[in-house]
């Protein structure tokens, strides 16, 4: 009987290890698998899903919304800045508009005969993608028709611009002045980078007040890539040959991108 259930001892023994060798060998084949699970799910994370058409639309009661306001087109040297009275800042909207409503601003005064004050934002969008871009944005002004004024008017001679670029736009020391780093061309004359939209004269208005005047591209094509990581930079803004002070409100920004094939080329701007 001792031989008996010594064996039989010795046997659930064996069983007693083997098992817990199954189970060791178990967990190592279940950690390896769980690494194997875990690496092989980052590769098969899918990639972000961009629509094919972004749209958004920026009115400014809660704050700028991301645009920031720069100036180019004016010496860096001159012995005292204040004299071109740049300034970018949030404020209500004229008396004579709707002051409870808040607006993007920009002031400068042109001494330069060419100054150019914009306002940028940065998006995210699909990496390396080619866009047609429409703009549709408010811009109150004070600029009455037909007047004239040194250097040109003050209506008639700023030139309401908008652009994208994949890099940051920004202005950049060249000699004595600070130059826009983005082909946006000359007043009149568009750049690579950049579509004139109109100009600030008001619609038949003659008095000094403000008024609401709109500007779009429709049917004026605009194309901008996108960099690798997905970044566009947009601007919108005045290059003047009006040698005098100038100040608008921009009340709301829209902007509509449709994704184009890559192998469309841009028309060439101004041509």
């Amino acid at each position: 009987m001792v031989e008996i259930k010594k064996g039989v001892k010795e046997k659930m023994g064996m069983k007693k290890w083997g098992f817990i060798a199954l189970l060791s060998i178990m967990g190592v084949i279940g950690m390896l698998g769980g690494r194997v699970h875990a690496e092989a799910a980052v590769d098969e994370i899918p990639p972000v899903d961009y629509p094919s058409t972004i749209e958004f639309e920026d009115t400014f009661n809660l704050g700028t919304q991301g645009w920031s306001g720069e100036f180019a087109d004016l010496p860096h040297t001159v012995e005292n800045p204040d004299l071109y009275q740049t300034k970018f800042s949030l404020e209500n909207m004229p008396a004579e508009l709707d002051p409870s409503q808040q607006g993007l601003s920009l002031t400068g005064m042109n001494r330069s005969d060419d100054l150019f004050m914009y306002v940028k934002k940065q998006i995210k969008v699909k990496p390396n993608t080619r866009y047609y871009i429409d703009f549709n944005f408010d811009i109150a002004t004070n600029a009455a028709p037909g007047k004239m004024g040194i250097g040109g008017a003050p209506g008639e001679s700023v030139y309401v611009k908008a652009g994208a670029v994949a890099y940051e736009p920004k202005p950049i020391i060249d000699g004595d002045y600070y130059r826009f780093n983005v082909d946006k061309g000359n007043q009149k004359i568009e750049g690579s980078h950049a579509i004139v939209m109109g100009n600030l004269a008001k619609i038949g208005d003659q008095k000094s007040t403000y008024q609401l005047k709109n500007y779009t591209n429709n049917g004026q094509p605009f194309f901008a890539q996108s960099d690798a990581d997905g970044d566009l930079w947009l601007f919108v803004g005045t290059d003047s040959g009006f040698e005098g002070l100038t100040k608008i409100y921009f009340s709301r920004i829209s902007v509509t991108l449709n994704e184009v094939a890559s192998i469309v080329e841009p028309p060439i701007i101004g041509k």
